[in-house]
């Protein structure tokens, strides 16, 4: 799944909706509330700040970000001064190398067997525990 899942500081940047009616209903944190804290907000442990749980490449002309959170741009100075090691040295990758990445994130991410309605059919009718399955948005319910 190309992740570990685990929560690092991989330079997420800030993006911060407008708070108020009709607007958003999240307010962030820093001086101007334009800053995600990532699991700092949980733990409140200040080492934790601008950590976040690494998910695996997604398309980006799919998964996009909503026209709420376009807004405003909070600060990445801090994000990136606290960049995990590992990712603060680039890679130089040839010509060929760059062309086989684009083109894996821009057309490979788009496996017609990931497409919602594909994906609603592998939910099960029930599980073990004889408790309900969880429903997913955009998925009928099981029987």
């Amino acid at each position: 799944m190309f992740s570990d899942f685990q929560m690092h500081m991989i330079g997420v940047p800030q993006i911060a909706p407008e708070f108020g009616v009709e607007l958003g209903n999240v307010i962030f944190d820093g001086p101007c509330e334009d800053q995600d804290l990532g699991l700092e907000q949980i733990t409140g442990n200040p080492a934790d700040r601008y950590k976040f749980r690494t998910s695996p490449p997604r398309n980006p002309a799919v998964a996009g970000v909503n026209e709420d959170l376009r807004v405003r741009m909070g600060p990445i100075e801090p994000v990136l001064a606290r960049i995990d090691p590992l990712l603060a040295t680039s890679i130089e990758l040839t010509a060929p190398e760059f062309n086989d990445l684009v083109h894996f994130v821009r057309d490979s991410l788009l496996d017609d067997a990931a497409r919602p309605q594909e994906l609603c059919m592998l939910i099960p009718g029930s599980v073990p525990s004889g408790r309900p399955p969880l429903q997913f948005q955009g998925c009928p319910r099981s029987h």
